[in-house]
């Protein structure tokens, strides 16, 4: 048996919603499906939550998953700090 530390295994990266072009970090909506009613014909967009937790949808395989250029991801992260700082007082 071979006992490695933790960084010399290389795990398979999860696919965050966070960092895909469908994700609208102010909704949480996922844009890549929307719900349509055949009675009224409006449309509206499902929780992303929703749609990862459904296989027929992106499902937890992050099936329709598209990563965002790498300085939107930096920079939702960078925003959501910095909207959090007042809680660090």
């Amino acid at each position: 048996m071979t006992i490695l530390h933790k960084s010399q295994v290389c795990f398979p990266r999860k696919k965050l919603c966070k960092e895909c072009i469908h994700f609208d970090t102010k909704s949480m909506n996922c844009k890549s499906f929307v719900d349509y009613s055949f009675v009224t014909g409006k449309t509206k967009f499902v929780l992303a939550n929703q749609m990862r937790s459904h296989v027929d949808y992106c499902g937890p395989g992050a099936l329709y998953f598209q990563e965002k250029p790498i300085h939107e991801v930096f920079q939702n992260e960078l925003d959501d700090i910095l909207n959090k700082k007042d809680e660090w007082k």
